[in-house]
C-alpha cells in the first residue's frame, strides 16, 4: 500500500484503528440513537429518579460543610446563610453520564471494557459535578452577581467537554493504542475556545432570544391571527450554550480541513438554532394554550439539543474526514 496524499487527518491525535472503528457511517446513527433512548427515558422516568436528585443534594451539602462553611440541606434544597440552591434532575450528572454510556454502548469494544470505561468514566463526571455544585453555591453566596454566569459556565461548558474527553480518552485506552495525549491536548484546545466564546455569547444570548421570539411573534401575528406577549424573567438562557460547545468542538478539530470545519459549524449552528427555535415555539403553545402534554417534548428537544446534537455533528464531521482519508489511501 503506498500513500501518497493525506489532506485531513493528524494521526498523532488518534490512532488509525481507533479512528476508523470511532466515526464509521453508522456509529454516529447508532450513538444517536441510543442516546435518545436514554435522555426520552429519563425524562420520562423523571419522578422515580428524584432519590438521585437528593443524593446529589446531600452530598454537596456535605462536601461544602467539609470546607468550612455551615450548609443546611432541606430535602433537594441547600441554604448557605440565606442563598438557597435547589437540585433538580439537570443539575445532576444524569444526562451526562447517560451520554457516556450512549457512547460506550455504541463503540466496538469488548463488554469489559465497556463497564469498566462507564464505571469509571460516570465515577469521575458525578464527582466533578459534586464539587461543581458546591462551588457555585459558595460563589453565590458571597458573589451573586457572578453565580449565572459561573453556574452555566461550569454546568453547560466544562461538564459537557469533561465528558467529551472522557469519552475520547476511553475510546484510546480500550483499544490498547496510545497514551491519551491526543484526547487531553483536543480538550485543552476546545476548552480554550469556548473559554474565548462563553463571554461574548454570555452578553448576546439574550438578544439572541429576543430576536429568536420577535420572528415567533410576527409568524403567530400573520399567520395564525395571534397577538403574543412574551414575559422576560432570565438574563441567561442556558439552553443556547450548545452553540458555543459546538463552536469549540469544530474550531479545535485539527483532523479536518478549515473550509470542512467552517461548512460543517454553519451547517450544524442552523440546526442547533432551528432546535431553539422549536423549543421556544413549544413553550409559546404550552403557555398560551396550555397545552401541558407539550411539556415533556419542549425539554426532550432541550435535551437532544443540549447534550446529543453537539456530539453527534462532530462526529459526522469526522465520519467525512475519515471517508475522505480512506480515498487518498491507494
Amino acid at each position: 500500500m503506498y500513500i501518497h496524499r493525506m489532506k485531513t487527518i493528524d494521526c498523532a491525535l488518534i490512532s488509525q484503528n481507533n479512528f476508523k472503528s470511532l466515526v464509521t457511517d453508522r456509529f454516529p446513527f447508532r450513538f444517536a440513537l441510543v442516546c435518545i433512548i436514554f435522555l426520552l427515558s429519563a425524562l420520562y422516568l423523571e419522578v422515580y429518579l428524584r432519590p438521585f436528585n437528593l443524593l446529589t443534594a446531600r452530598l454537596s451539602r456535605d462536601l461544602i460543610s467539609l470546607v468550612g462553611y455551615e450548609a443546611v440541606l432541606n430535602g433537594d434544597l441547600i441554604a448557605l446563610s440565606g442563598f438557597r440552591v435547589r437540585i433538580i434532575s439537570e443539575c445532576t450528572s444524569l444526562n451526562a453520564t447517560l451520554l457516556l454510556l450512549a457512547f460506550v454502548l455504541a463503540t466496538p469494544s469488548s463488554w469489559r471494557s465497556r463497564f469498566i470505561g462507564f464505571i469509571s468514566g460516570s465515577a469521575l463526571i458525578f464527582s466533578v459535578n459534586i464539587i461543581r455544585i458546591a462551588v457555585i453555591t459558595i460563589v453565590g453566596r458571597f458573589h451573586p452577581v457572578m453565580f449565572e454566569a459561573l453556574h452555566v459556565y461550569l454546568g453547560q461548558i466544562v461538564m459537557f467537554l469533561l465528558v467529551v474527553f472522557v469519552c475520547l480518552f476511553w475510546s484510546r485506552y480500550s483499544g490498547n493504542t496510545g497514551t491519551g495525549n491526543g484526547s487531553l491536548i483536543q480538550l485543552a484546545n476546545a476548552l480554550s475556545f469556548a473559554t474565548i466564546a462563553f463571554p461574548f455569547w454570555l452578553l448576546v444570548n439574550a438578544s439572541y432570544i429576543r430576536l429568536m421570539d420577535s420572528w415567533i411573534a410576527a409568524f403567530f401575528a400573520g399567520v395564525l391571527g395571534y397577538r403574543l406577549e412574551i414575559d422576560y424573567q432570565h438574563a441567561v438562557y442556558f439552553q443556547t450554550f450548545n452553540l458555543v460547545v459546538l463552536f469549540a468542538l469544530f474550531v479545535s478539530e485539527k483532523r479536518a480541513s478549515i473550509s470542512l470545519r467552517s461548512i460543517s459549524l454553519v451547517f450544524g449552528m442552523a440546526v442547533l438554532i432551528l432546535g431553539h427555535i422549536l423549543f421556544r415555539v413549544g413553550n409559546v403553545m404550552l403557555t398560551a394554550f396550555d397545552w401541558l402534554w407539550l411539556n415533556k417534548i419542549t425539554i426532550g428537544i432541550e435535551l437532544i439539543g443540549q447534550y446529543l446534537l453537539p456530539v453527534y455533528l462532530w462526529l459526522k464531521m469526522l465520519s467525512y474526514v475519515k471517508n475522505q482519508s480512506t480515498e487518498d489511501l491507494i
